[in-house]
């Protein structure tokens, strides 16, 4: 997941999502939710970068970015 944009970053976008603190509704095969704030963007789950639930239903996962941001682009790997 990157997350882009900020009032305060207004000529250079930056990943604001990077390291933030995450939680999914469970974790299972070591997909922890934070992985998906890592920086890496390759989505073999043998590079050990891609979250992974327990498929419970529904599943979910989100990120807190400690206060509101205004956003100028978001993107999810799969």
């Amino acid at each position: 997941v990157e997350v882009y944009g900020s009032k305060r970053t207004p000529k250079k976008l930056s990943n604001i999502a990077l390291t933030k603190e995450t939680r999914q509704s469970s974790t299972d095969y070591n997909g922890f939710s934070r992985l998906a704030v890592d920086g890496n963007k390759n989505g073999d789950y043998g590079h050990h970068s891609v979250t992974h639930t327990k498929g419970d239903s529904p599943s979910w996962w989100e990120i807190d970015l400690a206060q509101t941001e205004e956003l100028e682009k978001l993107i999810i790997y799969n």
